[in-house]
C-alpha cells in the first residue's frame, strides 16, 4: 500500500487550514492605514508619556515633586595597593612564606560642597604641594 499520496494530502489539507485561519483574524484597531513605522512610534510616543504620568503621581504622592537634592558628602575610601613578596630565606636560612602586603597609598577623606559622580570617588586622588619645601636648618630664628 502506498501511502506517499494519502501524506500528500493530508499536508496539504493542513497548510490550508492554517492559511485560513491566519487570513480570518482582524487588525488591530486603530492601525488601519498605517505603516508600521507610524504604528511603533505611537506606541514609544505613548508609553513614554504613560510613564512620565506614572513618575509624577508617583513623586507628587511622596510630597518631593520638585525637590532639589543638596550636595551630599562622599566618603572617598583610601587607595590601598597589594604588593607581593616572594618567598626567600631571611639572615637564619629561614623560609619566609610568599605573602600579600597592603600598603596605604592615600587616606580616605570627605568630598564635601562639590558634586561628585560615583565613578570619581572611587578613584585614587592626587594632591598637589601648596607650600615650597623649607631647607632643614632654614626655618625661623
Amino acid at each position: 500500500m502506498d501511502y506517499m499520496p494519502m501524506i500528500f494530502r493530508l499536508s496539504l489539507c493542513g497548510m490550508l487550514g492554517l492559511l485560513a485561519s491566519c487570513s480570518a483574524s482582524r487588525p488591530h484597531a486603530g492601525t488601519q492605514g498605517q505603516s508600521l513605522e507610524e504604528v511603533y512610534a505611537q506606541a514609544r510616543r505613548q508609553g513614554g508619556e504613560a510613564g512620565a504620568a506614572a513618575m509624577r503621581d508617583d513623586l507628587q504622592l511622596q510630597g518631593t515633586l520638585g525637590y532639589v537634592r543638596p550636595h551630599v558628602p562622599v566618603r572617598t575610601p583610601p587607595h590601598v595597593m597589594r604588593v607581593w613578596i616572594p618567598p626567600f630565606a631571611d639572615a637564619e636560612q629561614n623560609l619566609v612564606q610568599g605573602h600579600w602586603v597592603h600598603v596605604v597609598i592615600a587616606d580616605e577623606g570627605w568630598t564635601v560642597g562639590q558634586q561628585a559622580s560615583p565613578v570619581t570617588a572611587l578613584l585614587p586622588y592626587t594632591t598637589a604641594p601648596t607650600a615650597t619645601p623649607v631647607p632643614a636648618g632654614g626655618g625661623r630664628r
